[in-house]
């Protein structure tokens, strides 16, 4: 079904797209390569090439960076550090370090591939992952109520808040008034949704929403201005994921709800795992290397929304979605397990965590599993098989997705692409002789090529075959059904060969058969 989109839908997602643009671009080529990193306090969090450009350790708190006082740059969010600073310069610094006062000087060391790398090993990806979930609930979601609007303002209000709040503490293109007023704006977002979500705990009335939103629109007014106190908008996040979650948890009180928020508070736990797993593996001593990797889990967060929204949906193909939720609960704590592992084995291993190469193998790592735990997720509810159409009105309808065939290929690029990258930079890595390491990246990206050609097919066929249990469809179709109906003539034979192989291989659910007689008599064969 065609959904004829209004001129604000169009332009929207683009609009969001070029925000996270920018502060991607400035988190990588405007933000300051000044050997550290420090949080919105002016707590040094990481130091690169430590006692290479002076006395800096993590802990140390900045008082004074130049002439800039610390808390100069706060009140100013037009302020840049090392503004007009070129590399190799000193800079003179203030410090608290164990509540001494420390006066040094800091040489800049500008562009570093140490700091570059920490950067990708980041969550300047995440963003994107939910603006594509967005991009998805606007171009394949139906019907336009209420619902997908708050699913389309939770993806992209998530998306401009996570990307502008990565790079505020760098001042970058106003980050911060974007990031405080994207997070005010989502507390009522958030909390409609999940007062909605899968379905409404009960009829609210209808000035609510706007009500909150008029006071969310206010709030963030005053923390443009300053006429908020600084506890204001940690307060705003708190009460923000904690409404959303006791929300949800009131879903459990509902019989008829309880199975579905049941299994998406499980499946929300799930993703955080990861986050959770690397917040103990700091505490315990870990060095910060793959903290990327932490946030693997939450790019499945949409794809939770999406199959909530398609439980209905699911129902005829209730056996072969739990056999994916199982497969990919398994992998995803598979891969917990091995961020953990790895981040504890550089440690362990002394390995130099300051390469290009290691940086590479966390960047296509984290791509690698980000893609698979979002994509692999999201394309279930896409399958044509899953559609089940009501016969409700418009307004009465939950969500549907309009469906596609589409889940093996995904999954095969998703698979396939990242784990070439990986492959190579672990050659780049572990590899120094330029024969040997020329010779395996041209046999590894030659398997890059033989795979899909050789392996795309029976891959596609294990897939729709053995997940979700659809029969195959024959390359000669016509000729194959045909040669069965007149090996077996007779309307009993045709219905039987229409509905267990014929429109199963379709991935077509509902049909029915009409047979029309002389003149205008018609009679009902069968309907599914």
């Amino acid at each position: 079904m065609k959904q004829n989109l209004s001129p604000f839908e169009l332009v929207l997602p683009w609009l969001v797209l070029v925000v996270l643009l920018v502060y991607t671009v400035g988190r990588f080529a405007w933000a300051p390569y000044g050997g550290f990193t420090f949080d919105q306090a002016g707590v040094v969090l990481e130091v690169f090439e430590p006692g290479r450009n002076g006395d800096l350790r993590p802990g140390d708190r900045l008082l004074q960076i130049g002439e800039l006082s610390w808390g100069e740059y706060q009140r100013d969010q037009g302020r840049l550090l090392f503004e007009a600073v070129t590399a190799g310069t000193p800079v003179p610094l203030q410090l608290e370090r164990e509540q001494r006062l420390i006066e040094t000087t800091w040489r800049y060391p500008g562009f570093r591939w140490a700091e570059l790398l920490q950067r990708l090993n980041s969550e300047w990806w995440l963003p994107f992952v939910f603006w594509l979930a967005g991009l998805t609930t606007l171009y394949l979601i139906r019907p336009r109520t209420t619902l997908r609007r708050l699913l389309l303002g939770f993806h992209f209000l998530t998306a401009i808040w996570l990307a502008a709040g990565s790079v505020s503490a760098w001042h970058i293109g106003q980050s911060i008034a974007v990031f405080h007023t994207a997070l005010w704006l989502s507390i009522p977002v958030y909390w409609a949704l999940h007062f909605s979500f899968p379905r409404p705990l009960f009829r609210a009335p209808g000035w609510l929403l706007p009500v909150l939103s008029g006071v969310a629109f206010i709030l963030a007014g005053l923390d443009l201005f300053a006429l908020l106190p600084a506890v204001a908008l940690p307060l705003g996040a708190t009460a923000l994921f904690l409404g959303s979650v006791l929300l949800l948890g009131l879903h459990l009180f509902r019989p008829s709800q309880r199975p579905e928020a049941r299994w998406l508070l499980l499946a929300l736990l799930v993703s955080l795992a990861p986050a959770l797993a690397m917040s103990v593996a700091w505490t315990l001593g870990a060095p910060p290397v793959f903290q990327g990797g932490a946030l693997l889990g939450i790019v499945t967060i949409p794809g939770i929304y999406f199959f909530a929204a398609y439980q209905t949906q699911l129902q005829a193909l209730q056996a072969p979605v739990r056999r994916l939720v199982t497969v990919l609960a398994g992998i995803l704590g598979l891969l917990t397990l091995a961020t953990l592992l790895l981040s504890f084995g550089v440690d362990w291993l002394n390995l130099d965590t300051s390469t290009f190469g290691w940086g590479l193998v966390i960047a296509f790592f984290s791509l690698n599993l980000a893609v698979l735990g979002f994509g692999a997720v999201f394309a279930v509810p896409a399958l044509a098989g899953a559609y089940v159409y009501r016969g409700e009105s418009p307004a009465a309808q939950q969500l549907e997705l309009i469906a596609n065939r589409y889940f093996a290929a995904t999954l095969f690029v998703v698979l396939l692409l990242p784990l070439a990258f990986v492959s190579t930079s672990l050659i780049l890595v572990f590899l120094t002789e330029p024969v040997t390491r020329l010779f395996l990246l041209a046999l590894n990206w030659l398997l890059a090529v033989i795979i899909p050609l050789l392996g795309y097919v029976p891959f596609k066929r294990v897939v729709e075959q053995r997940l979700f249990g659809l029969p195959a469809l024959p390359a000669t179709i016509t000729e194959t059904y045909v040669n069965q109906l007149v090996a077996q003539p007779g309307r009993a034979a045709l219905v039987d060969l229409l509905q267990t192989e014929i429109l199963p291989a379709l991935l077509i659910r509902e049909s029915a058969l009409w047979f029309f007689g002389d003149g205008l008599s018609a009679s009902l064969v069968y309907a599914q």
